[in-house]
């Protein structure tokens, strides 16, 4: 852990860029419904949908060209930032606010980022890719948290994102982001299979959150799953810190199989109770803690080549982001699910998840550095214990 902190800290600065980026995307996805209010009534699922397609297609240009991205992109990827959240406070309505909001949120929500997180994988290796991960992931969801408690309206937001954008365009331009020195940054090349099936039990993990999702929804107020949703994200927190140096100690795969069986047994005394403790669905904080780490940044590292892990990176995004849009969509269809059937639904789909990585995915962190880390940890008890006895 200490290791990746002093990794982040000498790259403090487009760190930070990182993080404001990151958490700018999420805002703009997750206070859509603010933006949508402005263009008026019966546009809501259009811009929903126009802004998540947007920001999708965005996304994997920003992954295709990334070679080519340097920093007057960014500045200029920042200042369209600057005019989307400006256009937020002259009110556009009707059709020329869905196309402007859905378009200039799209990009400033994708265009780069695929090349923000190569850029902190490419200063990253095996021995600190989970620590520096943790602390990194940690950092944007501490800005969310504290965004979110103060966001209320489409003003708001635009303010936060003015903000963001006025210092990433003051970090950028004095700080401008390096390509990495080497032509092949740490990895270890895996068939391509490899990374499909990770990505699919990323995507399974995000399908149960938007089941599990619209089936509080059946129980509880909005304000109620407000509150769940935040002691999730905090309770999430540590367990990006502590999991991600773990994860460089012990490896990625036993991280992912414990999360999977954690939820697989929550959800299974939630089913057993036929629901009635769907309240105490914030502990699956700490899987999500762990799984957003290492889905989001760490695997795409250990498996992608320089050329691939933009193309990795946008796509994990692009499940997160879908996973998002249908959590908005299928309240408006009315969906309806059995609780009694619905919990062993998605304990199902986790037994799978354990299955595939168990014993059809390799562990990604090659096996000499964790018999290295093993060989160190032995040595370190082996002359406190002689210490002791002389």
């Amino acid at each position: 852990m200490v290791q990746g902190a002093g990794v982040v800290a000498s790259q403090k600065s487009m760190s930070l860029y990182g993080v404001l980026s990151i958490a700018s995307v999420y805002q703009i996805v997750t206070f859509h419904s603010s933006i949508s209010n402005l263009i008026g009534y019966g546009y809501s699922l259009a811009f929903l949908s126009a802004l998540f397609l947007t920001s999708i297609i965005s996304m994997f240009l920003g992954a295709i060209f990334r070679q080519k991205i340097q920093k007057k992109v960014h500045l200029a990827w920042n200042l369209l930032g600057v005019l989307f959240a400006s256009l937020i406070f002259f009110r556009l309505e009707g059709i020329l606010g869905l196309i402007v909001y859905s378009v200039l949120g799209g990009v400033t929500a994708g265009l780069c980022i695929p090349d923000v997180i190569c850029h902190l994988l490419e200063i990253t290796n095996f021995e600190n890719r989970g620590a520096v991960s943790g602390i990194y992931i940690f950092s944007i969801y501490l800005l969310i948290i504290i965004s979110s408690t103060v966001i209320s309206s489409a003003f708001d937001l635009a303010l936060f994102l003015l903000v963001l954008k006025a210092i990433s365009i003051l970090l950028i331009s004095f700080r401008p982001i390096k390509k990495a020195d080497v032509e092949e940054p740490a990895f270890v090349r895996h068939p391509l299979r490899v990374p499909l099936l990770y990505m699919f039990v990323w995507f399974i993990f995000l399908l149960v959150d938007v089941i599990v999702s619209n089936m509080a929804l059946q129980r509880l107020t909005p304000n109620e799953i407000y509150w769940i949703n935040l002691e999730s994200v905090t309770l999430g927190l540590s367990a990006m810190i502590i999991g991600g140096a773990i994860a460089d100690n012990v490896g990625r795969r036993k991280l992912i199989i414990f999360a999977y069986l954690y939820l697989g047994i929550e959800y299974s005394f939630i089913s057993l109770s036929s629901g009635d403790l769907i309240r105490y669905t914030f502990i699956d904080g700490v899987a999500w803690g762990l799984l957003s780490t290492l889905f989001l940044l760490v695997i795409w590292g250990d498996v992608g080549s320089i050329r691939a892990r933009p193309l990795y990176t946008a796509t994990a995004l692009t499940i997160g982001v879908a996973s998002i849009y249908f959590k908005n969509i299928i309240p408006l269809f009315g969906l309806r699910y059995d609780l009694t059937q619905a919990f062993p639904l998605t304990s199902i789909f986790l037994f799978l998840s354990v299955v595939i990585t168990s014993f059809l995915l390799p562990e990604t962190l090659p096996d000499k550095i964790i018999q290295s880390k093993e060989l160190r940890d032995y040595i370190e008890t082996a002359k406190k214990i002689r210490e002791k006895y002389t």
